[in-house]
């Protein structure tokens, strides 16, 4: 079985391997729960999509603000791809792992005729590593900030873009935010 850490995917194993298959769909039911929703993806990807419209829009403004807005448009919307994608994919898992429930439930493997699946495990079918690293959360961090001093001293620009920005800014900064808090409870 293929572990992965971060939002949307099944913690690591406990010390004395697999648990029992109640308690691992138990455990893989409720770290998906939060993946499930298309509401805040949705939202994320409006709201890039938005500042990013608006940003291009607003010509009158400095630079100053425009490139960072941009920047972020473009990184909201690539974070609600992912979460739309970390939604499919708990989705399917827990699909699986009804089915597997269903059939272990509902006869004996081998009287059904259906191939039993042996896990090892030891035996990972790949390696995943956490490619969080903290410099790409002070990268995040460093870029909400930037957004949102821009936007506060930019007070003649449009309304939309100025509400749309700190908006970001702020998402932006909670995205940061939980990264760095991932990244130092994983080493």
């Amino acid at each position: 079985m293929t572990y992965r850490e971060g939002p949307g995917f099944p913690s690591t194993p406990p010390e004395g391997g697999l648990p029992p298959r109640a308690s691992r769909f138990a455990l893989v039911r409720t770290r998906f729960a939060g993946s499930q929703s298309l509401f805040e993806p949705l939202v994320i990807i409006v709201i890039g999509l938005a500042l990013g419209l608006v940003d291009l829009t607003s010509t009158e403004v400095s630079g100053m603000l425009r490139i960072p807005a941009l920047i972020t448009g473009f990184i909201l919307v690539g974070q609600g791809l992912t979460l739309l994608e970390d939604a499919r994919n708990a989705r399917v898992a827990e699909q699986v792992i009804e089915e597997r429930e269903r059939v272990s439930v509902g006869a004996d493997d081998a009287a059904a005729g259906v191939p039993r699946q042996v896990v090892v495990p030891g035996a990972p079918d790949e390696v995943v590593e956490p490619a969080r690293t903290p410099s790409r959360a002070f990268v995040v961090l460093f870029l909400a900030i930037w957004l949102g001093l821009a936007t506060l001293a930019n007070p003649t620009a449009p309304i939309s873009l100025i509400l749309l920005s700190l908006l970001s800014a702020y998402l932006l900064f909670a995205k940061g935010w939980r990264t760095m808090q991932t990244t130092s409870s994983v080493e």
